[in-house]
């Protein structure tokens, strides 16, 4: 089963993504924000990462960095 990680602040927005993916048999794992996004995607090794470029602590651009 391939792993996706979402990386968004906005609730709603994460969980639409989750329902979707998981009804299409995805693995899936949310953090909600960059900090937790970077350690997220060390310790889940996901095959696709959706990330938002705006959010707190740590915007999109800068984990892409």
């Amino acid at each position: 089963m391939a792993k996706i990680a979402i990386i968004e602040d906005d609730q709603a927005i994460s969980q639409m993504y989750r329902f979707k993916f998981e009804s299409e048999g995805f693995e899936i794992e949310i953090a909600d924000n960059g900090l937790t996004g970077l350690k997220l995607i060390e310790d889940f090794k996901p095959r696709i990462i959706l990330l938002d470029l705006m959010m707190p602590q740590m915007n999109g651009d800068e984990m892409l960095e």
